[in-house]
């Protein structure tokens, strides 16, 4: 699928965008590397924070469908200029490999652009200090009267930990609060 023909799909969705507040309508559709199309709109609210992007709804579209790599999004608006996508957006375009952002106007005017040219220096996974699981060793040991359990965390110096309880979803509930 060409650059003319993903913006026409968006072009398409952007007639189903639900803005009743600002009457600002915007369309998005999102190549998949598997070929398909997903669509999203822009939804307001009467609360507006509670609004969404076209833009994140095309890719939650494609995510909860199971694709997860992409060859182009393009989005449209009618604005004086290609549309570009607003900050929230931006970091959640460059979350996912996506070749290329295709922004236009109602008016024909476009600008393709790669997702680092639309935020450098993006926030990434590679930004978090990722740390290892917690691992947990479970002894359950009912002596009739009360079941004592004993749990090892692994994670650091931790060392054991003995909780006592009457039953086991009172034990869950202390452990849950001995581990946040």
């Amino acid at each position: 699928m060409n650059d003319s023909e993903l913006i026409a799909r968006a072009a398409e969705f952007r007639s189903r965008a639900y803005a009743p507040y600002s009457g600002f309508a915007v369309g998005a559709a999102l190549l998949g590397r598997s070929g398909r199309v997903y669509g999203g709109v822009n939804v307001e609210n009467a609360a507006y924070p509670v609004g969404i992007c076209a833009e994140r709804t095309a890719i939650a579209a494609a995510v909860a469908a199971g694709e997860r790599e992409f060859e182009a999004l393009a989005i449209i608006a009618d604005s004086p200029d290609p549309c570009a996508p607003c900050g929230m957006c931006r970091q959640m375009i460059v979350e996912f490999p996506i070749a290329r952002i295709i922004l236009a106007n109602t008016s024909g005017d476009v600008r393709v652009l790669t997702p680092a040219d639309l935020l450098p220096y993006a926030f990434g996974a590679a930004a978090l200090s990722i740390k290892e699981p917690k691992k947990m060793k479970i002894l359950i040991v009912d002596d009739s009267r009360l079941v004592r359990i004993k749990l090892k965390a692994e994670l650091f110096d931790r060392g054991h930990t003995v909780i006592e309880a009457r039953d086991g979803e009172e034990a869950l509930r202390r452990i849950a609060d001995k581990n946040p």
